[in-house]
């Protein structure tokens, strides 16, 4: 019975045009996250997810253009207020805050007049350190670059380690010679404090991604946990001069108690906002959820599908209320 479900609500969200489907489901704005954009290989990023070309990057902020009304922030949260619009929003971010947002992405915003919101790792800023898994990439492209037999196991084992393994990276980084320090202080992989104080000149957003890019729940301690988010944001509402803060979760927030935040917040005004990853997924009032754009699929196919998705999971669990 319930294949049989999950097959005629697909059936019928393939169907339905998007604008209808926006409506059934209640979605004012999409939230779309990427990391970097480069024509370049970037070696710290490239073998842990695909990027796009500024080319691609371009014909997506033409598709939302035509198709999307574009927020800044502040009319993003005036808009989660329910601030009727002609077309839906769309909310531009990117995390990490890698150096390919200053020298890349702001000028073509910046000629395109788009608004953006960038959540940065605050430990990052200034290239002070780099990264566990642009470490761990890092060390597959060295792999790669030598030939290695074993290239695809060690991919799979580096990859599969998390912040708690970071010194096994750090002595793979020893025995293949890559030495993130002098990676630091040549590639400059992470954007400085300048470039940040720039942004906002520009009139984009700020946000904090965490202070070492760590997902929350390896952390386990509460207070720990409270400490990545908060001290992120202040480190932020210092630089922008801001008093509330947006923070987009490192990987995921998913495991991360919602009442948990919920009392983070009422004690710490600095925070406004959380940003997860689970595309357009109910959540808490207070955590909004991103659809992630960095891979190669087109813009409109990845949000069709992402909408499609969604949609057929909402009609199946309806159709399976009804049928009880």
């Amino acid at each position: 019975m319930n294949d049989v479900v999950t097959r005629a609500a697909h059936a019928a969200c393939r169907l339905t045009p998007s604008a209808v489907l926006h409506r059934m489901m209640n979605i004012d704005v999409i939230v779309l996250a990427y990391h970097v954009v480069s024509d370049d290989i970037v070696p710290h990023v490239a073998h842990l997810y695909p990027y796009k070309t500024p080319a691609r990057f371009e014909l997506d902020l033409e598709y939302l253009n035509a198709n999307y009304h574009i927020l800044s922030f502040e009319e993003f949260e005036k808009g989660c207020r329910g601030r009727a619009r002609r077309k839906p929003g769309v909310l531009l971010t990117f995390d990490d805050g890698l150096s390919e947002c200053y020298d890349i992405v702001r000028p073509i915003l910046l000629r395109l007049g788009i608004p953006c919101t960038f959540f940065v790792a605050t430990s990052f800023i200034d290239n002070r350190s780099l990264f566990y898994r642009h470490k761990a990439s890092l060390c597959v492209d060295r792999i790669k670059k030598n030939g290695r037999d074993t290239e695809d196991d060690f991919t799979q084992w580096i990859m599969s380690l998390r912040h708690a393994d970071e010194d096994t990276i750090e002595s793979v980084c020893e025995t293949l010679d890559v030495d993130p320090g002098k990676f630091l202080r040549e590639r400059q992989p992470y954007l400085t404090t300048g470039q940040l104080e720039q942004l906002v000149a520009d009139g984009f957003t700020l946000g904090g991604h965490g202070k070492q890019h760590v997902e929350l729940i390896e952390l386990r301690d509460p207070a720990l946990i409270e400490a990545e988010i908060v001290e992120s944001c202040e480190h932020v509402r210092r630089l922008t001069r801001t008093t509330r803060v947006p923070f987009a979760f490192p990987f995921t927030g998913r495991r991360v108690s919602r009442g948990f935040l919920q009392d983070l917040v009422s004690r710490n005004t600095s925070v406004s906002f959380f940003f997860d990853t689970a595309g357009f997924a109910a959540d808490a009032p207070f955590v909004v959820n991103r659809i992630g754009a960095d891979g190669p699929v087109p813009l409109p196919d990845l949000l069709r599908y992402t909408l499609e998705h969604e949609g057929a999971g909402r009609a199946a669990a309806w159709m399976r209320r009804l049928s009880r």
